[in-house]
């Protein structure tokens, strides 16, 4: 129960931000707001996941990882609930843009401590040496609800759109409710270790800290105009629009389901050869996607994309986590902090793209794959300094 209940919660997260970053066309439409001031909106609440991950993080290293897991994706699932009835509600003006920012600050406030504390909560009944296997699971489900969101809202919007999101909406409920009847039986306190749960600063990761913002920053600038940027680029109307960017939003999600476990498996031990793997599909896609003009084009950049996402994310991930075992819930809420300010950068500055230069909104994708590379030589500079004390010492 306790791997069913992990890799449901994950599952679940990536289901809400799939099937609300694929309805944004039919959003925009349906509310009358503005693509900015939904970018806004969408953003208002990541300050407070900022904040949270690693105090949330903390707490489940501390006080057990399944009540905080309960407690933080309950947030979540009422955030959702709001935000959809406010959609349905027919509400119009400030009632509404009042309702979407509780709704997004509800989620924030949760969302900090749901993967943190789901993690901590899996691996805590697991041996070190499955770690690694664990976690690539956990991706794998949070893929998984990203590739079932899209495919609910590609069939929903035949039907119709409020109704896929609120069979999503009750879906989350469902998974609460489970939580509540099962996690007490399931985990108990914190964690018991004779290690120190506190990593230190920042500084001596900063390499890789960078590089996760800076890959989220690109995602949720992704996410955040495709729907309109192939809405623009076709000519076709926002229910369209919806459907095609489902399609996109799922191939992305199976690319990511079969690179990133497969790159994995193949290449362990071989650093080096997957690192130039990553970081030349960064370069390709974001090139790519840049000068793309159809919807072939946006394909292949999304896929070669994502494919340098799935091998570049648990690669950083596995890293930073490995230096501090005892403490992966809070290298896990710093994570989630700086994915969350990537994702929120990306989506304010795909608001400004669609304002200001529709046509051009793809086209900080030229730099990605260059700047990853930055990040990377930084972090081998880094590791090089901090390997030296040792030998010399020795």
């Amino acid at each position: 129960m306790r791997w069913v209940l992990a890799l449901g919660t994950v599952g679940l997260m990536g289901l809400y931000q799939s099937s609300l970053m694929v309805s944004l066309p039919w959003m925009i439409e349906h509310s009358g707001l503005s693509a900015g001031l939904w970018s806004v909106l969408m953003a208002v609440g990541m300050i407070l996941v900022v904040i949270g991950g690693p105090l949330w993080g903390r707490q489940a290293d501390q006080r057990g990882a399944g009540p905080i897991m309960r407690l933080t994706l309950g947030l979540v699932v009422v955030g959702y609930m709001v935000l959809v009835l406010a959609l349905i509600g027919g509400g119009a003006g400030w009632w509404l843009i009042g309702a979407v920012a509780m709704a997004r600050l509800l989620h924030g406030l949760g969302a900090g401590g749901v993967f943190p504390s789901t993690q901590r909560f899996l691996l805590s009944s697991r041996p070190p040496s499955r770690w690694s296997v664990e976690l690539a699971q956990l991706q794998a489900a949070n893929q998984i609800g990203r590739l079932a969101g899209p495919g609910l809202m590609a069939v929903a919007s035949l039907l119709s759109v409020p109704l896929g999101l609120s069979a999503i909406a009750v879906a989350g409920l469902a998974l609460w409710v489970l939580q509540w009847r099962q996690v007490g039986g399931v985990t108990g306190g914190a964690v018991p270790s004779t290690e120190p749960v506190t990593p230190p600063g920042w500084r001596p990761d900063w390499p890789l800290y960078l590089l996760a913002l800076m890959i989220t920053t690109w995602v949720g600038l992704l996410q955040f105009v495709l729907g309109p940027y192939i809405q623009q680029l076709l000519a076709v109307d926002a229910v369209a629009a919806t459907r095609m960017t489902g399609y996109y939003l799922m191939l992305s999600s199976v690319v990511a389901l079969v690179v990133g476990p497969l790159g994995h498996r193949w290449l362990a031990g071989r650093h080096g050869l997957l690192s130039g793997i990553w970081l030349s599909a960064l370069v390709a896609g974001g090139l790519v996607l840049a000068v793309a003009v159809t919807p072939l084009g946006l394909a292949v950049g999304i896929a070669l994309v994502v494919s340098g996402l799935a091998l570049a994310t648990p690669w950083y991930g596995s890293l930073l986590r490995g230096r501090w075992p005892a403490a992966q819930g809070q290298v896990s809420g710093r994570l989630t902090s700086v994915h969350t300010t990537g994702y929120g950068i990306g989506t304010l500055a795909g608001g400004v793209a669609l304002e200001w230069a529709p046509e051009q909104a793809l086209l900080p994708f030229l730099v990605l794959g260059p700047l990853a590379l930055v990040c990377y030589l930084a972090h081998r500079r880094q590791e090089v300094r901090r390997v030296r004390p040792h030998r010399t010492g020795g």
